[in-house]
Formats: structure tokens, sequence, C-alpha cells
């Protein structure tokens, strides 16, 4: 799935808005990082491409994940 940054950004506002109506630092913080836990969790990850070397630093190969894959 497409990041969607317009939640994100509803999200904040409204952990602004709740911040303020509870003057707690640690509210707002925690309610952030919910809201950016959510939102890198929501992405996929496709096409990546690895080499693969030896533990001496010599090449086998490599491999190109072809499957999306969440991020959690």
């Amino acid at each position: 799935m497409a990041l969607d940054s317009a939640q994100l950004a509803t999200n904040f506002i409204q952990v602004f808005k709740d911040g303020k109506d509870a003057a707690n630092s640690d509210v707002v913080a925690q309610a952030l990082a919910d809201a950016i836990h959510a939102y890198v969790s929501a992405a996929t990850v496709n096409g990546v491409t690895v080499n693969v070397v030896d533990s001496g630093g010599n090449p086998l190969g490599s491999g190109t994940q072809t499957t999306p894959v969440t991020i959690t």
C-alpha cells in the first residue's frame, strides 16, 4: 500500500488538539509515536536486491525480493 501522508497529517492535527486539551507532553509524544508507527507500518516494500557474500567478502551471488512485504 502506498503511504498516505494526508492521513498522517490528519493524525498529527488530532494529536496536537488532544495534547492542547490534555496539556501533557507525554500524551503528545506517545500519540505522535503511534501515528508515525501506523504510517510506516502501512507501507510495503518490493524489489529489494541484495548481494550475497561469504565471510571473506567474496561474492556468492545476488537475490531480488519479488513479493511485497509489509514493514512491522
